[in-house]
């Protein structure tokens, strides 16, 4: 009985312990996104300078989710990510592809077609297509990150 009494106050000592140290541990475990505080530059991405006009009327959009991202897009100088877009409208189809390149390797993907007539309601077929393409690299770009 007494034996008993030992081995239990053991057991409850070792648990005890093994809490305290996971409990020590587990800040550690989380991650944010991006670092931040004093002298953090987010990273930059290089915006396309040559769209077509419908790519144009959209950018302002992914701007948006690239900041949201915690990105800082750039109009001039270098950056090792690059954004590609583009609106493709066809006589029924609208594809919308949206890209984020790192060096060559594609860290963010949307793309999306939407169909319609070509006379009526041809911007809301475009807003279709653009809008869930965007929801797509926008769900792709929150997971790519913490970005090695």
């Amino acid at each position: 009985m007494v034996l008993e009494g030992v081995i239990c106050g053991r057991m409850k000592t070792l648990l005890f312990c093994s809490l305290a140290m996971l409990t020590c541990s587990l800040p550690g475990c989380v991650v944010e996104p991006f670092p931040t505080g004093p002298g953090y530059a987010p990273p930059p991405v290089l915006m396309p300078l040559t769209l077509n006009d419908r790519s144009t009327q959209y950018v302002g959009r992914v701007d948006e989710a690239l900041r949201r991202a915690r990105l800082e897009p750039v109009y001039r100088g270098s950056a090792d990510m690059r954004l590609e877009i583009s609106i493709d409208e066809g006589p029924v189809n609208v594809d919308t592809t949206l890209r984020l390149v790192d060096r060559g390797r594609v860290v963010a993907f949307g793309q999306a077609r939407a169909s319609g007539p070509l006379l009526i309601q041809r911007e809301r077929v475009v807003q279709d297509s653009f809008y869930r393409a965007l929801a797509q690299f926008e769900s792709q770009l929150n997971r790519s990150y913490p970005y090695p």
